[in-house]
């Protein structure tokens, strides 16, 4: 395996398009001082195609070049080639490889076409279907002038999209930041341009990229990069002359990377030199947390506050986990831009279809499988299911269309029957997805299915019973029981409890004051943790305490995860860093002490005891949204990795993110009174006084109405108003009762709390 060459590539293809930025922040190609100086003889024709008339076509790739140039990105990790193999090339020759020769270059112009679903024509993009009514509605030189479309418009809903007034869009550039996520209604106006907004942008985003220096390892400098690039390119189309414009410039650059790995891996395994059409090059990979709310739920009393909140995260880390140990296994080595999805207990991710990832992820299921039984005897599983296809675009030249076909060689039967199709070959992204996902289904069916094979004679002995063991105070379970380390329990009451439950009640308490998590990879049990998960340590940080850092090779594979901030400006020499959105770890504290409420003092009103109400809410056929949303027939939307990334992304940035600002900063106090328990995918799980729930519930539906800009993307919930004292898991099956009814409101039409 060529690391550096792989290295080389993933870089490549995810700043390829970069150029598209700077580009919309500069003048027109023939007066930009910057191309001038870059290109003084316009010796561009080994970068990209030319017209007849000798002008360089798809310009942004000569602002790639320049970028990448400039700012020397990766020299200092040695990833330049020799003579004309630097790393400048090959990213910006996207549009104009050598296919003979030079097979990196052949990969990442494949997989740029790939992400995107378009497999551009070589007469430039004013051949584009598109290109002339963009031009009608924004004029001459409308890249500057197009704003990202709020993915929302162009989903359909029973046969119908947003195409009105209501439109929204991003017309506004800015670094990301959770608490201002909406997109606004923008009129198109040919005079006006966002060319100053962009020019400001770029200059930040510029400053940011130049700090890279200080991160020695690729790793670092990657995982470091990508978050930079999603915090400014998450506002930024990623192609102009298309209709609809709703892919982000990050999304597309990101599914570009993770694609371009998976096919030189597939290639180099295969040992081929190119992919044909019929190749079963990829692999899409669902990963399921299931037992979720059982396992969330499943506390006694009073102490449940903190413990559920503990609980709560770790199931984040738990996914994180999961992802982390593939992605880095010796056969996969892939990078999160592999991610197309991860939240809310779900992950999907593109990897090669190779033997040995196969087998690593065989390996890796059956770790997690014997980790979760260890720590949970059953409650907590995580299921795998994965489809393997083949992927091509093609082009009519005179109808002038883009499409995409899918083939894939393993569909049997009845998922052909499930799907309501006839041929295998005649398959799109939404099938993908949803095959993927029904794999992982089965398995709930077969828990435990490779430790059961594995260990079948063991699996079934009956497990040894201590009489000398407690009841753990806090989820009844008997076990071997620890003292519970709270600080502002009553010291004459010894509470004992098992040590996950200690653990988790501490992750719970630090949550309330922590800024960042760090996440290390060692087996010296000396390292500061809150949760460790095998070698794994998962610990927490506030702003103060992060120059205690450990220091050398520990730190130097440290993750440094900045939670809901993209403003972080610490320097961490060699530390990833990267943001992590997570709903909910701000919590009600007493007046004047940092001390977590308990139910019970949620419960007052006007200093004396009232009820008590459970909250959980998801988002209205989420699932046929993913699986049916993006028609083409409908909306000219194509269903690209690129426009999965770019839903899943603003999802997570709504119920992990701003959910955030809705509890912690709206005028409606919820703060004091809400604890939001899990919030995450299209998921919402809290606990609060009676009264402030039903406020909240009703403040998150106007939010997410606003979010999505249109009437018929909803969101519904149910709502348990119980004694304070009364069992959390009780009063989560009634709300999730509540839930229910409340999706079959009106005809099972939903969009209702109940």
């Amino acid at each position: 395996m060529n690391i550096k060459e792989r290295q080389r590539i993933v870089l490549a293809a995810l700043i390829h398009d970069v150029g598209k930025f700077w580009e919309r922040a500069d003048v027109k190609w023939d007066i930009s001082e910057n191309i001038k100086k870059h290109f003084p003889n316009r010796e561009f024709a080994h970068i990209v195609p030319k017209y007849e008339n000798g002008n360089p076509k798809y310009t942004h790739a000569l602002w790639t070049h320049l970028f990448i140039s400039e700012l020397k990105v990766g020299q200092h990790l040695a990833l330049d080639g020799e003579g004309d193999k630097t790393l400048a090339n090959l990213s910006a020759k996207h549009h104009l490889p050598d296919n003979q020769l030079n097979f990196s270059e052949r990969i990442i112009s494949l997989a740029d076409k790939w992400s995107s679903s378009i497999d551009r024509p070589d007469e430039g993009e004013e051949d584009e279907s598109h290109y002339d009514q963009v031009k009608k509605i924004w004029g001459s030189g409308f890249s500057n002038k197009v704003p990202l479309d709020s993915i929302f418009n162009a989903i359909s809903i029973d046969g119908k999209i947003n195409d009105g007034k209501s439109k929204i869009n991003f017309a506004k550039l800015s670094v990301l930041d959770p608490d201002n996520i909406y997109a606004i209604e923008y009129i198109a106006n040919q005079n006006d341009s966002l060319r100053k907004e962009y020019a400001k942008h770029w200059q930040e985003f510029r400053d940011e990229i130049s700090k890279l220096e200080r991160c020695k390892t690729f790793d670092s400098y990657f995982v470091t990069l990508n978050d930079i690039m999603r915090n400014y390119m998450w506002c930024i189309p990623s192609a102009t002359n298309t209709i609809p414009s709703n892919v982000s410039l990050y999304e597309h650059s990101k599914t570009t990377a993770g694609i371009a790995l998976a096919l030189y891996d597939y290639c180099i395994s295969e040992g081929k030199d190119n992919i044909e059409k019929d190749d079963q090059s990829l692999m899409m990979l669902c990963i399921d947390i299931a037992g979720i709310q059982k396992f969330i739920y499943d506390i006694a009393n009073k102490k449940a506050a903190k413990s559920l909140k503990g609980r709560s995260f770790y199931l984040q880390l738990l996914m994180d986990n999961i992802i982390d140990r593939l992605l880095s296994h010796n056969d996969v080595m892939a990078y999160r831009t592999n991610v197309i999805y991860a939240s809310g207990g779900k992950a999907y991710i593109i990897l090669p279809n190779i033997i040995r990832v196969h087998k690593a992820i065989e390996k890796v299921d059956l770790d997690i499988q014997e980790y979760l039984w260890k720590e949970h005897q059953g409650k907590l599983f995580a299921v795998f299911g994965k489809i393997t296809f083949s992927y091509h675009t093609s082009y009519d030249k005179n109808k002038k269309i883009f499409s995409s076909v899918i083939t894939s060689n393993e569909i049997l039967d009845e998922e052909l029957v499930k799907l309501k199709i006839k041929d295998r070959s005649n398959l799109d992204l939404g099938h993908i997805w949803r095959l993927a996902s029904d794999r992982a289904a089965l398995g709930k069916n077969r828990k435990f299915k490779s430790k059961i094979i594995k260990e079948f004679k063991s699996f079934f002995e009956p497990i040894a019973f201590d009489p000398n063991e407690e009841k753990c105070y806090v989820s009844g379970e008997r076990g071997k029981l620890v003292l519970l380390d709270d600080k502002e329990r009553d010291e004459d009451k010894q509470i004992w409890v098992l040590p996950a439950i200690n653990d988790q009640s501490k992750l719970g308490e630090d949550l309330k004051d922590a800024n960042f998590i760090v996440t290390y990879t060692s087996s010296d049990d000396k390292l500061r943790s809150n949760i460790t998960i095998d070698n794994y340590k998962y610990s927490t940080y506030y702003q103060e305490n992060l120059k205690y850092l450990a220091k050398g090779d520990t730190y130097d594979t440290a993750v440094v995860s900045v939670l809901n901030r993209t403003d972080f400006d610490e320097k961490l020499d060699n530390a990833a860093i990267r943001t992590l959105f997570y709903g909910g770890n701000k919590q009600p504290l007493i007046d004047g002490k940092k001390v977590v409420k308990t139910y019970e003092d949620l419960a007052i009103f006007a200093d004396k005891p009232t009820k008590l109400a459970i909250l959980r809410m998801d988002v209205d056929n989420l699932g046929q949204i993913f699986i049916n949303g993006f028609d083409e027939k409908v909306n000219g939307q194509k269903k690209s990795f690129g426009a999965y990334s770019t839903l899943s992304f603003m999802l997570e940035a709504f119920f992990c993110g701003h959910i955030n600002y809705i509890h912690q900063r709206c005028d409606r106090e919820f703060k004091d009174y809400v604890q939001i328990l899990y919030s995450g995918g299209d998921d919402l799980f809290a606990v609060g006084r009676w009264d402030r729930i039903i406020d909240f519930a009703e403040e998150i539906r106007l939010a997410f109405k606003r979010f999505v800009g249109r009437e018929d993307i909803t969101i519904s919930g149910g709502i348990a108003i119980v004694g304070a004292k009364y069992p959390i898991m009780k009063s989560a099956e009634i709300a999730g009762d509540m839930e229910k009814k409340a999706k079959a409101f009106n005809n099972n039409a939903k969009n209702a709390i109940n």
